[in-house]
């Protein structure tokens, strides 16, 4: 459920309390509009699941669009590359009434949010859990949020604040914090890695998505049932490719920002860029050796670290 006292205290949590994640809506960029995220809240309290759906379940920058797009192929019988945004399923940011009128069902709901943080009607479905190496996950967000704040025309203390941040002060500062939109990372991964028993669940990781495509593929159409053949998921497989995604995704905020309500501050015409370099080891090119020792350290104190076989390298 979600508390309000102020935009700064815009949070989800858990049944009791004791998880409070903060939303989305408090990054702080000036695209937010804080009744919209209301509105978003709402339909999650009283939406009611359907059956011929799934969910996708991912922390910022673990491989989301390249999964809700092969999950949404499989769905389809097809290699064509989905032409609405995936953005109109994304729970935290299209209300689910707008959802049903923009992307019908059968589709594929996509989250940021751990499960545990949703209303009980999310829980317990078909889910697909993609998780990433913490290293390069750093690399990519701190990417990822430099070309976001640099879209917006009217600036804030977070953005300003974000633009002249190193990557070294990112991780420290930022990254590793408690109080990062959508949650901490660790907390997350954490939580998520404890419900892997459960059947209705699916964890893949995105190096596997990305240097075993045809096989991790194949999982992901047992496990939803779509029973697609193997001409069908090598295509799938080829045409989901980061290089095929680059070239096939994206687009200008301005419609997206007018449907859904947010982005509505971003510089006209400004693109949709959630495709940088999708390389697995990708930290090796941009940490510095201090950097990656203090990384390690916060790794060896992570009680779930040694569990969770992540690959940080080809």
């Amino acid at each position: 459920m979600d508390k309000m006292k102020n935009e700064k205290e815009f949070y989800f949590s858990n049944q009791d309390g004791s998880v409070k994640v903060t939303a989305i809506s408090n990054f702080g960029i000036p695209g937010g509009d804080i009744e919209h995220f209301h509105e978003v809240s709402r339909d999650m309290q009283k939406y009611k699941w359907r059956d011929e759906d799934f969910l996708l379940a991912t922390y910022p920058r673990n491989g989301t669009h390249v999964t809700w797009e092969v999950m949404s192929m499989l769905l389809n019988g097809s290699a064509e590359h989905i032409k609405k945004s995936k953005l109109y399923c994304n729970i935290e940011f299209c209300p689910l009434s707008k959802c049903d009128e923009w992307f019908p069902s059968p589709r594929v709901l996509n989250t940021h949010y751990r499960l545990d943080v949703l209303p009980k009607e999310f829980h317990g479905r078909k889910t697909v859990l993609v998780l990433r190496n913490p290293k390069d996950v750093a690399v990519s967000y701190y990417n990822y949020m430099l070309t976001m704040t640099r879209l917006f025309t009217d600036g804030t203390e977070y953005v300003d604040d974000m633009v002249k941040m190193s990557l070294s002060e990112y991780i420290r500062h930022s990254f590793l914090t408690k109080d990062q939109a959508l949650g901490n990372y660790f907390d997350y991964v954490e939580y998520m890695w404890s419900l892997r028993d459960d059947p209705n669940l699916l964890i893949i990781f995105y190096e596997d998505l990305v240097l075993e495509t045809v096989k991790t593929v194949e999982k992901i159409d047992a496990f939803m049932g779509t029973n697609r053949s193997l001409e069908l998921i090598r295509q799938i497989a080829e045409a989901t490719s980061f290089e095929k995604m680059k070239d096939a995704k994206g687009g200008s905020m301005d419609e997206l920002g007018q449907k859904i309500g947010i982005f509505r501050n971003a510089k006209k015409g400004a693109a949709v860029d959630v495709y940088r370099k999708g390389k697995v080891g990708d930290w090796k090119n941009c940490f510095t050796v201090a950097d990656n020792e203090f990384f390690e350290s916060v790794l060896e104190k992570w009680p779930v670290y040694k569990d969770i076989p992540f690959k940080y390298q080809l």
